[in-house]
């Protein structure tokens, strides 16, 4: 069934990406997937007109694995601590979970309200830039991590993860392809939970 999905998702996806690319109703998107583990990211900026504030974000997000699947939207304003060459964000806010377990003898089901804060930091440094991001929810104590690094005049940049709730933990390392297509990537690694596999990923970064 996940690979079916995958397959499904990747299809609309690389038909979406003109509509995406020249429309740009989402500024971030992203979609990944290795043989038991599938997700899917949307994100929002509520800019306003003038640009004078560091925007709000809508998430959307989807994560299926071998055993569970979650899904979740939320709001969450964002405010500058630190700019200039080095920026450093901050954002605390609300959001809407469900989770579902698959498999096993009893079916588990949980849904509620959540809390969520994020902080961001991105700048150069030598040879490149980096963007790193921290999120944290108190639905089933969830959390997730990301450090990128881009490699000065070449489409390549180093990227690691890790992404954790109550019963599922997983660590990602790859790497990620800037596609002749402006603002679009592909991504590829392995994932490692309780046994390591190769991802694939397609995003969209219009940020």
């Amino acid at each position: 069934m996940t690979k079916r999905i995958l397959r499904c998702a990747s299809v609309l996806w690389i038909a979406a990406l003109p509509t995406l690319s020249a429309a740009q109703w989402l500024d971030y998107a992203q979609i990944e997937g290795s043989a038991n583990n599938a997700s899917v990211v949307l994100v929002k900026a509520l800019r306003d007109g003038q640009l004078t504030a560091v925007p709000a974000l809508i998430t959307a997000s989807a994560a299926r694995w071998e055993d569970g699947q979650t899904v979740a939207i939320g709001l969450t304003p964002r405010w500058e601590l630190a700019g200039g060459a080095h920026q450093w964000l901050v954002g605390v806010g609300a959001g809407a979970n469900s989770y579902r377990s698959r498999g096993g003898a009893t079916l588990e089901e949980e849904s509620s309200l959540s809390l969520r804060a994020q902080t961001e930091l991105m700048g150069p440094v030598p040879g490149g830039s980096y963007y790193a991001l921290l999120q944290a929810s108190t639905f089933r104590g969830g959390a997730f991590a990301t450090v990128q690094y881009s490699l000065q005049g070449t489409p390549l940049a180093l990227e690691t993860s890790y992404y954790r709730e109550t019963s599922y933990h997983a660590f990602n390392l790859g790497l990620r392809f800037a596609l002749p297509i402006e603002r679009w990537f592909v991504r590829v690694g392995a994932t490692h939970d309780d046994r390591t596999r190769v991802y694939f990923g397609l995003a969209y970064n219009g940020f």
